[in-house]
């Protein structure tokens, strides 16, 4: 809390959490007949009510319209424009259309979504890169193939995880996607655990690279 932000009471903190819910999923504030249905009030007076406290106390701010609201301290969504396609082969015409826009916490949830930094070479195959910013999704069910990372013998690691059958179980071996090492045998007894399922890579370009 800020020092010009007051205490709130139990249903304007309710309605707060309720209103960062709704933006964050939907991009916009809710109108007032939206955000009494979200506290479950019959009234849109009662969701006013409290959007009327969140300003007065210090946690939102409204500017002019009645959806220009903003909440203090949340970043606004970083989104980034794409313009058309670029050939990785022979030219091709430019396209001079207007530009599609990519929602990036769309791409990476920062409430589901950890960026790990890359280490070694074990990757590299994956075309992941030490320095690289790994996207890993967390608490999902790992799938046979999928790249995970995982806890091993205290330590984490990003590897493709394969499931084999053996004596009538399935053990699950880490394998690297680098042909110059061997893959290993994930032990649930040693307390090895998978943690999170890859979601993609960002690639920071180094100094001074062209």
């Amino acid at each position: 809390m800020s020092d010009e932000q007051l205490p709130l009471t139990e249903p304007e903190s309710n309605a707060l959490a309720k209103l960062r819910e709704y933006m964050r999923h939907n991009r916009r504030p809710p109108t007032n007949v939206e955000g009494a249905q979200l506290i479950g009030c019959a009234s849109p007076r009662a969701w006013a009510y409290h959007i009327e406290a969140l300003e007065r106390k210090g946690y939102v701010v409204r500017g002019e319209g009645h959806r220009n609201l903003s909440i203090v301290g949340v970043a606004g969504r970083l989104t980034l424009k794409v313009y058309g396609e670029v050939a990785c082969g022979e030219p091709m015409p430019c396209d001079d259309g207007e530009p599609d826009e990519i929602d990036l916490e769309q791409l990476f949830d920062p409430d589901t979504i950890t960026l790990l930094k890359a280490r070694g070479e074990s990757m590299i195959d994956a075309h992941i890169k030490p320095g690289d910013l790994v996207a890993v999704r967390k608490g999902q069910s790992a799938k046979n193939g999928d790249t995970v990372v995982a806890r091993v013998g205290g330590d984490i690691t990003l590897k493709k995880l394969v499931r084999r059958r053996s004596e009538g179980a399935y053990e699950e071996w880490l394998h690297p996607c680098n042909a110059k090492m061997k893959p290993f045998l994930l032990n649930p007894d040693n307390g090895d655990e998978i943690l999170g399922v890859y979601a993609g890579v960002i690639r920071v370009p180094k100094k001074g690279c062209c």
